[in-house]
């Protein structure tokens, strides 16, 4: 099993971190959108973030998929005190095994035309909330709502 790691926030007061895990996504079709690829994978685990991209030269599509396990805090819980800040081992073991099994079954599949390019995505990471909406990423992704 690969370590996760925590995405450091300043702050005095931290909320506890959830467990996530990325999967790269190449070779998209160019009409492919982030509810597509939420159908296509998501049967494998909890996808917390989509986010679609295109190549600077604008010659390929791909995205990135964030599997994710543990709590979630909701808006408005506010900043807590630290005191389970990592993710626990099961919750780990979650993100990790819905990550593996997507590029298992997913690596090479075929839609409109296209031949999936699914792989690890290169970093493990934790993300910890400070009570503001779980997921929030660049103006390119596309959240859960």
């Amino acid at each position: 099993m690969l370590p996760l790691f925590r995405t450091s926030v300043a702050s005095k007061f931290a909320a506890r971190c959830f467990a996530t895990r990325s999967v790269y996504v190449g070779n998209t079709p160019p009409t492919f959108s982030a509810d597509k690829l939420r159908e296509l994978f998501g049967e494998f685990g909890n996808i917390s973030i989509v986010r679609m991209n295109v190549s600077r030269n604008n010659l390929y599509h791909y995205a990135h998929i964030y599997y994710s396990a543990g709590e979630i805090p909701e808006a408005g819980d506010g900043p807590t005190p630290s005191v389970d800040i990592d993710p626990t081992p099961e919750e780990s073991d979650i993100v990790n095994t819905a990550a593996n099994r997507a590029v298992a079954e997913r690596n090479g599949h075929a839609i409109d035309g296209y031949t999936l390019n699914v792989g690890l995505g290169r970093f493990n990471n934790s993300v910890k909330s400070q009570g503001g909406e779980a997921g929030q990423s660049s103006n390119n992704a596309l959240n859960n709502a």
